[in-house]
């Protein structure tokens, strides 16, 4: 994470839970960008608390759920695919880490790459989407939990790509 772009959480975005919502996806910040098919980047800085669950996810208009690019954290653990199948880090509670998915939905792959707050970065290519994931046009962070707590965005940043 560039100096300039360093997350300290006095502006960012908290994203809180409660018992009190439902359903238990519940709150959901969702962004409906005017993208169809192609290229798209989409990166962002999170930060959770020790207790949440959330996840991020590029849905389609008309799409099913978990069809294309889905990033979950849950108990200090990245995960790739809706169910799971794909570790990408361990990354503990209150720790910033930079997240940069790029997908194709013509490929129907994506790639993440995860930069540390040390600059330390990984990334992890050729992930599958489902064939229904035709187009980027919903793209949304869910909190998974029906507890109070909260995990935090910053720096966000939803790009088509033209090559």
């Amino acid at each position: 994470i560039p100096a300039s772009d360093n997350p300290t959480g006095n502006r960012s975005l908290r994203i809180l839970d409660s018992p009190d919502l439902d359903p238990s996806y519940f709150p959901i910040l969702d962004v409906h960008p005017t993208w169809g098919e192609g290229r798209f980047r989409i990166a962002f800085d999170v930060m959770s608390d020790p207790e949440a669950r959330w996840f991020f996810e590029i849905r389609g208009k008309g799409v099913p759920y978990a069809a294309g690019p889905y990033v979950k954290w849950e108990s200090g653990k990245l995960t790739a695919t809706q169910s799971g199948s794909v570790t990408l880090a361990d990354v503990p509670a209150g720790e910033w880490v930079r997240v940069e998915v790029v997908a194709t939905t013509e490929s129907q792959k994506w790639t993440v790459e995860l930069t540390r707050a040390d600059g330390s970065t990984h990334r992890v290519a050729d992930i599958p989407c489902k064939p229904e994931w035709t187009n980027a046009g919903y793209v949304l962070w869910s909190s998974i939990d029906n507890k109070k707590t909260a995990f935090h965005l910053d720096n966000l940043r939803l790009l088509p790509v033209s090559e």
